[in-house]
């Protein structure tokens, strides 16, 4: 489910108008969910995504930003295939663009810039190689998401929706956006495991139709 909720996220949207808070900042963002302006790779550039989450995000013990900068060290553009001509090797890193990275620090909301390497396939194409720890076309992390998802299903009845947007610095509209997102991809999910039930019964009832079957 967390890949279905991230890669959903990776369709740029129009930029809304925000108010820069400057690298390393710890202010909040108007509106987390478009990102912030002036940060975003050149245009025509695409983005590759780096695989990192494989496992339970709750049991990742580095921080976002220690994933982030992991990936980024490990980075081996000559292993890597061009989504557009298909060819390996070809890979080179020509340049980088910085971008903001919400993120949570110690439990808290936190903002800073990150630099992302563009990489220039021989075939002409620039792919931006971005960690999968960060939400392409977006500034949160894909834990922020969630940790602020999970603050909302399980608040007290007591804390208002503004209070919560307040403590993570989002705005409603983020707030419901995203929750519209997971929503609909929970009921993916249930369609999906209902047709796989219902998949093993039939698979169960040909076995047992089978005439070796005791």
């Amino acid at each position: 489910m967390l890949f279905l909720f991230h890669n959903q996220f990776i369709k740029p949207g129009p930029p809304k108008p925000t108010k820069s808070t400057g690298p390393g900042c710890h202010q909040p963002c108007p509106d987390v969910f478009w990102g912030m302006p002036l940060l975003r790779p050149a245009k025509g550039v695409a983005m590759l995504i780096l695989k990192t989450l494989f496992c339970s995000i709750n049991s990742i013990k580095l921080s976002d930003k220690e994933l982030f900068f992991h990936a980024l060290d490990n980075l081996c553009p000559e292993e890597i295939t061009c989504p557009v001509c298909g060819k390996s090797g070809h890979f080179k890193i020509h340049s980088h663009y910085n971008r903001y990275f919400i993120y949570i620090h110690h439990g808290n909301y936190a903002c800073d810039t990150v630099s992302v390497p563009v990489l220039s396939c021989s075939c002409g194409h620039s792919q931006a190689a971005l960690p999968d720890v960060l939400v392409a076309f977006g500034s949160c992390s894909v834990r922020f998401v969630l940790t602020v998802l999970h603050a909302y299903y399980t608040k007290p009845k007591k804390l208002t929706l503004s209070s919560l947007c307040s403590r993570w610095q989002i705005s409603v509209s983020t707030l419901y956006a995203w929750i519209k997102q997971f929503e609909a991809h929970y009921q993916e999910w249930c369609r999906a495991c209902k047709k796989l039930r219902q998949l093993a019964g039939m698979a169960l009832s040909h076995v047992e139709e089978h005439p070796a079957f005791p």
